[in-house]
C-alpha cells in the first residue's frame, strides 16, 4: 500500500497531468511490486507566487507506505520518478526528489479500523503473488 502526493508547479495541461499521474502510479507499482489498487496518488499544484524560485524547479514525490521497504525498491522509485518527469515534462523536468514516510500498521486505520485490529484479511497487494 502507498498513499502518494506529487508536488509540481501549476501550468501543465490536463493531458500532461493525466500522463504524469498514470506513469507515476505505474512506476510505483513496478518498483514496489504492487497492484494499481494498492496505490493512491494525488497531485498538488502550486502557483509561482506561492513558492520560492528554487521550489519551482523541483518535482517532489512524498510516499507514505508501510515500513520495511528495501533500499533497492526505494531507489528504483527514485530512478523511475526521475525518468517519468523527463518523459512527461521534457525540458521542464526539473530536479526530482522522493521522500519516503514509512509507518507500522499500528499507525494506520483503513475503513474505520486500525490495521492491526482488522479482522477482515487484506487484499494481497503484490503483483508477483497474484
Amino acid at each position: 500500500m502507498a498513499i502518494v502526493t506529487a508536488m509540481i508547479p501549476a501550468g501543465f495541461g490536463p493531458e500532461k497531468k493525466a500522463r504524469f499521474i498514470s506513469e507515476t502510479k505505474n512506476a510505483l507499482c513496478e518498483a514496489f511490486d504492487l497492484i494499481p489498487m494498492a496505490i493512491s496518488l494525488w497531485v498538488q499544484e502550486y502557483e509561482p507566487e506561492n513558492m520560492c524560485p528554487d521550489a519551482a524547479k523541483k518535482r517532489v514525490l512524498i510516499v507514505y507506505t508501510t515500513e520495511g521497504k528495501p533500499d533497492e525498491q526505494k531507489n528504483k522509485v527514485g530512478q523511475l520518478f526521475d525518468q517519468v518527469c523527463g518523459d512527461v515534462f521534457g525540458e521542464q523536468k526539473g530536479d526530482t526528489f522522493v521522500i519516503f514516510k514509512e509507518h507500522p500498521n499500528s499507525n494506520v486505520c483503513a475503513r474505520g479500523v486500525l490495521k492491526t485490529m482488522d479482522p477482515k484479511p487484506p487484499i494481497n497487494p503484490y503483483r508477483s503473488q497474484q
